[in-house]
């Protein structure tokens, strides 16, 4: 008994001595900004505004919770984060048929007056709701049946067309190794002399002895032609 007791004391003593953890309390502007990026809390919330009036239950007595209504919808996030798109497809179903009725419902209202005003709002609504139900089944559609080939055909084209204009580069790049007339750029090659301008001929070697003899040569006829 006494074990126990003094186990029992230290427990106390522990749990005195421990030191609580100090965590700062949110401000009222980051509850708020926590509550507006919150996606599901906020459909929830706009739920529930559209329900504010409703009763449910087969005594009326049930009434919509917002925090029920936010884990359903947090579900159906997940669901499709994962790939599972049921939810939005039975969604778009019930849209589709809601708007259907809603087209045959103003068609049958537009034979119950004459009233030309009535009648052009009741078209108006008409059209409008076969052209949502039209989008509607359209988005089904693509949901059900997306455009994966085309997007491929796509890429395929994007990759062929990059791979073009590599080659393209690499072989522009080749040609300026080439020169024209199908000749090869040798710069060690012995270039042939023109026989255009025969004054661009090759230069012979320069031997200075014959040049001297030649000079003084020049030089004597000269003096003799002074001296007649």
């Amino acid at each position: 008994m006494s074990t126990k007791k003094k186990h029992k004391q230290e427990c106390v003593v522990n749990k005195e001595n421990d030191v609580p953890e100090v965590k700062n309390k949110p401000t009222k502007n980051e509850i708020i900004g926590s509550f507006l990026a919150d996606i599901e809390g906020l459909s929830a919330n706009a739920i529930m505004a559209l329900h504010v009036t409703s009763n449910f239950g087969a005594d009326g007595s049930a009434k919509p919770d917002i925090g029920a209504l936010r884990t359903a919808l947090e579900k159906s996030t997940t669901k499709v984060k994962a790939g599972d798109l049921s939810d939005l497809e039975t969604m778009l179903v019930g849209q589709t048929h809601a708007l259907h009725n809603m087209f045959m419902l103003m068609l049958g209202k537009i034979g119950t007056t004459n009233n030309i005003d009535h009648l052009e709002a009741y078209a108006r609504i008409a059209l409008k709701a076969q052209n949502q139900s039209r989008a509607t089944v359209s988005t089904l559609n693509d949901l059900k049946n997306p455009q994966r080939a085309t997007f491929i055909k796509q890429l395929n084209q994007a990759n062929q067309m990059q791979v073009n204009n590599s080659e393209n580069f690499l072989n522009s790049e080749n040609e300026l190794l080439d020169v024209q007339n199908g000749e090869r750029l040798d710069s060690a090659a012995t270039g042939k002399t023109s026989s255009i301008d025969s004054n661009m001929a090759t230069v012979e070697k320069i031997d200075g002895r014959k040049n001297n003899r030649r000079k003084r040569k020049i030089e004597n006829e000269c003096d003799e032609r002074r001296q007649e």
